[in-house]
């Protein structure tokens, strides 16, 4: 098995620099824009809202009508309206040109984030997926701890304007690099109806863990749009790199973890310090502690990610590009209506009232995951086996061929046989229902077993009668 994630998925974690620094950026250029174009806080933070519903509405649909378009394709695409946004922003003469200029951003954000995730996993054995969702996504982070804080101190001397130049002159770089450096693979998904692709999100496990994202990234995208006005102990390009920094180190942290303990504990860790960081907003907020707050914030949000998409990419399979657009669509919409709840806030108390509302987002989203059973995330290698309607078994879930509570698949493995095996999986720092998994999918391929998605799982009588 690989030990590293494919070189070519860095490639990928530049062009997701380059669509994160757009988004990002906006961040650290709220106090500059509120200034320049002379309108109030909760105004320029919509910007934020409407680059969140262009490409939260814009996701699920991109990724269907793409699916079976080679991700590099897709990817390239969302690049150039990333650039196409970038240089229309700089050239905004009023607040309405902007807001359609991020709209155009934040279709090409949609369409190469999707893409971007669904090719790390085409490319990377699934023992090493959580990994290489964590380079990716570490392309965002990285664009976070460094795109708010400068585009905060060059817009506070040149204005905003230069900063959406550099932003072009970055997705052009990325194009550039994507172009020479990814490879083109066809995906194995045939084109289909819209809504056989929507119905992708049915698949048992999902709907929980996006639901679950929905509310926690709610919260975390209105404390990053207003994080400038939520504390003035410090300087607003501090604030916005104590973040940025606390997001590069979540993802890098939890990348690992994902892969080598339970993504549902990692996913419910990062819900639960979000919560007690916001929690302690409201005290801390006013005080020199305050820089531990966005930097906290940053770790919480940012390292459930790997942890979310692993899951989804392993439970929708073949399924994987319709199931990411949608999870890039949560993300987005979370950033949408954390511009909202942060314009619905009290302006003469906002420093408190929008921590406690972001607080209830955050229990919610933690009582999603622990009440719709540790099934969400999967089960460990050793639990009973349990009949699925498709193919689509999760990586992180223990592999099913139907089969009854009496037949499951370790049934006839010696306890010798199985304590030695534990012992090499976690000798090799190895997931051992990876293993399981690969395994299966091995013997199906070489038997030219075939369990179609619309079928419920065939017992394995039926199955050698099919092989056969």
């Amino acid at each position: 098995m690989t030990r590293t994630v494919v070189p070519a998925t860095y490639a990928l974690a530049v062009a997701t620099v380059a669509t994160g620094a757009a988004n990002h950026a906006l961040t650290g250029l709220v106090p500059a824009l509120v200034d320049d174009l002379h309108l109030p806080l909760s105004t320029v933070g919509q910007l934020a809202t409407a680059f969140g519903l262009a490409s939260g509405l814009a996701a699920p649909i991109i990724g269907v009508l793409t699916a079976h378009w080679p991700r590099r394709r897709v990817l390239l695409a969302g690049l150039a309206l990333t650039i196409a946004g970038n240089a229309l922003a700089a050239l905004a003469p009023d607040f309405g040109f902007l807001v359609a200029a991020r709209i155009i951003s934040g279709l090409g954000s949609a369409a190469a984030m999707a893409a971007a995730l669904g090719q790390a996993a085409e490319l990377n054995a699934p023992e090493r997926r959580a990994r290489a969702m964590a380079v990716v996504i570490g392309g965002l982070t990285i664009a976070l701890a460094t795109a708010p804080p400068l585009a905060a101190l060059a817009a506070a001397h040149h204005g905003p304007t230069p900063v959406f130049v550099a932003l072009t002159v970055l997705a052009v770089a990325a194009l550039t690099v994507a172009r020479a450096v990814l490879p083109v693979q066809v995906p194995e998904t045939a084109p289909a109806q819209l809504a056989g692709r929507l119905r992708a999100v049915t698949i048992p496990g999902i709907r929980p863990v996006l639901a679950a994202k929905f509310l926690m990234a709610a919260a975390a995208f209105a404390v990053q749009t207003y994080l400038t006005a939520l504390i003035s102990t410090y300087s607003p390009a501090q604030m916005l790199a104590a973040y940025g920094t606390g997001a590069v180190l979540g993802t890098h942290l939890s990348g690992r973890a994902a892969d080598r303990y339970s993504p549902r504990a990692a996913a419910l860790t990062s819900i639960a310090i979000q919560t007690v960081t916001l929690t302690l907003w409201p005290v801390l907020g006013p005080t020199p502690a305050a820089v531990v707050l966005p930097f906290a914030a940053g770790i919480a949000f940012w390292s459930a990610q790997p942890a979310y998409v692993r899951h989804l990419a392993d439970t929708a399979r073949d399924q994987a590009p319709a199931v990411l657009a949608v999870d890039s669509a949560v993300t987005f919409a979370g950033m949408a209506a954390g511009g909202l709840i942060g314009a619905a806030q009290p302006v003469e108390s906002f420093a408190v009232w929008l921590p406690v509302s972001c607080v209830s987002l955050s229990v919610a989203a933690l009582g999603v995951l622990v009440f719709s059973g540790k099934n969400s995330f999967g089960v460990s290698v050793s639990s009973p086996a349990r009949t699925v309607t498709s193919d689509t078994n999760t990586g992180m879930a223990r592999p099913s061929l139907g089969l009854g509570r009496t037949d499951s698949v370790e049934a006839p493995i010696k306890p010798e046989t199985k304590r030695l095996f534990k012992q090499s999986c976690k000798a090799h720092k190895t997931n051992m229902t990876d293993v399981v998994n690969e395994l299966i999918e091995n013997w199906l391929a070489e038997n030219k077993v075939t369990v179609l998605p619309e079928q419920q799982a065939l017992p394995l009588k039926d199955i050698e009668r099919k092989a056969s």
